[in-house]
């Protein structure tokens, strides 16, 4: 039996920090070359050396921790940190990692930097790359490497560095744009036209990252978003969208077009294209950015970007997902042919979307939570409306539900400052929730949504008056046959509900926790809790006091007591002597 070793393996330089800092960049250049390739490195290792291996990675690292201390030298010699047949692409990586640290770490001192020589170095790699395109290799690692950056690697850290310099915060951008506008643009039309993602990386069999959820069989691609964020054409379409952003601020707010032309060529071109999910999500995701400084142009485009071909329906539903996953827009929304969109979507089944592949967010909670904030922000957005109804009138009950479910979360129960200010400040969206639920339990039979109303249990909020709220929970359990996804919010409320309404909670009461719970078999969690059962209690004692709802209380307590011990404290509320059972 061999000796068993346990550890962190922690990759190491040949130079400590100090002794990285006081080599000058010419220096640094001819070690990375040489002394410090990475087969170099690997020579000088021993057997005992595999937790503290000398590596390419530990190089690395002392490399890019070393730029932000150096960062206009480090700029001034950029060029020596590209030579692709020599200098091996890790170091590049690193020394593009480093630059995107020394941005972040201290954006004042980056604001005032002249960033030629980074510029320069990426405009090399991309001369090389159109001459030369880098190929897609697999960079196996040796025995004592960690981790070695290959050329998809270098180019997913341009775009990270392009990203930090077109990044604001506190109105301080990392570098002059209007001075460096073209270059940067070509750098992001190269990227845009990186093969990395591919078609290959989103078939089951030949996908680079898969994923499995707790109670699925079998692996799934994973979802579109999560593959365009981590891919380089991925990250080069979100980088494109700041770039949009800084280049609009050079249009006028009169301006009917706030979009240059290049910048719409190259949108077009993109498009044009484009085979992947990942992508098209990215495209469906970002549509409101090009809505709104042309909306004509993008209109156009939007049969290409929902394409109607079925060979292409992979493509649609990936942008249509992306979409949903998008913030919400009043104009936007109630444009006609967004609302086609919408329309159309409510078409789509879980069989329209590729098998095996995860979902960001499944469409069917996606556009009914669009929908749900179009109900709730917009007063045109009534019972009437043709979208409205046709979401409601299909029976799709588990997106019917998520509708519900969203309200209650978001606006009603939820942490959501923002939404609790609104409803503050839009007093009407009280009287549309109470609407909605009084419409749905007129108009709608099938219990799944009913269920996703115990986040509406709320008396907190000041949005319903507890007399009320104890009818709609009283009508809603009868839907259900006293059945509530989760009873943490009616617990909260039980008590003050049999204070204001007796004979319905009295309802609520016998539909939950006899017929929802003993005759459907299933034990409460509320009961095995002392603090929550104490509610439940002063509940029953509030509707025994009351002479028109103690005869029933008292028998809908002997006939709790035959279910189980965990009743058995409720005996006490009808035995004068206040013994329970033995």
């Amino acid at each position: 039996i061999k000796e068993v070793q346990v550890g962190t393996i922690a990759p190491r330089g040949p130079a400590t920090e100090q002794e990285f800092g006081e080599l000058s960049m010419a220096e640094i250049a001819e070690k990375l070359r040489h002394e410090w390739a990475p087969n170099e490195l690997t020579k000088r290792n021993t057997t005992s050396d595999f937790r503290s291996p000398l590596n390419a990675d530990g190089v690395g690292e002392s490399l890019s921790n070393d730029i932000p201390n150096r960062l206009q030298e480090y700029v001034r010699n950029a060029q020596n940190f590209f030579e692709r047949e020599v200098l091996d692409e890790h170091y590049t990586y690193s020394f593009l990692w480093g630059i995107q640290k020394a941005i972040k770490a201290d954006r004042v001192h980056a604001s005032n930097a002249n960033w030629d020589g980074v510029i320069d170095l990426c405009m090399a790699i991309k001369v090389s790359g159109e001459k030369d395109p880098f190929e897609e290799e697999r960079r196996e690692p040796g025995w004592f490497d960690t981790f070695r950056a290959s050329w998809v690697a270098v180019h997913f850290a341009m775009t990270n560095v392009l990203e930090a310099w077109l990044t604001e915060k506190n109105g301080l951008l990392p570098l002059d744009f209007g001075a460096y506008r073209d270059r940067i643009f070509s750098l992001v039309s190269y990227l845009l036209s990186y093969p990395d993602p591919s078609p290959e990386d989103e078939r089951i069999d030949t996908a680079k990252s898969t994923t499995t959820s707790s109670g699925e069989a079998g692996y799934k691609v994973n979802d579109p978003l999560h593959m365009a964020i981590n891919s380089v054409r991925g990250q080069a379409f979100e980088t494109f969208a700041f770039f949009v952003d800084q280049d609009g601020k050079k249009f006028k707010n009169e301006d009917a077009v706030k979009i240059a032309d290049d910048v719409k060529k190259l949108y077009e071109k993109a498009l044009e294209k484009e085979t992947t999910r990942a992508l098209m999500f990215l495209f469906g995701q970002y549509l409101p950015i090009y809505y709104f400084r042309d909306r004509d142009w993008i209109q156009g485009l939007l049969p290409k970007i929902f394409p109607q071909e079925p060979a292409k329906k992979h493509l649609y539903t990936a942008a249509w997902e992306g979409y949903l996953a998008n913030n919400l827009y009043e104009e936007m929304f109630f444009d006609p042919e967004i609302q086609e969109l919408y329309e159309r979507g409510l078409a789509l089944t879980d069989a329209d979307y590729p098998p095996q592949q995860e979902h960001f967010k499944k469409p069917d909670k996606g556009i009914a939570e669009h929908l749900a904030l179009a109900f709730i922000h917009y007063k045109k957005f009534e019972f009437d409306h043709p979208l409205f109804e046709a979401f409601w009138k299909e029976n799709y009950p588990e997106r019917h539900a998520n509708f519900v479910d969203f309200l209650g979360h978001s606006y009603i129960s939820g942490n959501n400052p923002n939404a609790h200010e609104f409803l503050k400040k839009q007093p009407d969206s009280k009287e549309r929730l109470k609407a909605f639920w009084n419409w749905l339990l007129e108009n709608y039979e099938n219990p799944k949504p009913f269920i996703k109303f115990d986040y509406w249990i709320n008396l907190e909020n000041e949005i319903f008056e507890p007399a009320w709220l104890a009818e709609r929970v009283r009508k809603t359990l009868e839907k259900t046959e006293g059945k509530l996804d989760s009873d943490f919010k009616l617990t909260k409320s039980i008590v003050q509900l049999a204070k204001a309404n007796p004979k319905d909670t009295l309802e609520i009461v016998r539909l939950y926790l006899l017929k929802g719970g003993i005759r459907r078999g299933e034990q409460r969690e509320l009961l095995l809790g002392t603090h929550d059962w104490g509610r439940w209690k002063e509940a029953f004692k509030i509707l025994h006091d009351n002479s028109g709802t103690k005869p029933k209380t008292s028998a809908l307590i002997n006939k709790l007591l035959e279910g189980g011990s965990q009743f058995w404290d409720l005996e006490k509320i009808i035995d004068k002597n206040g013994k329970s059972p033995t």
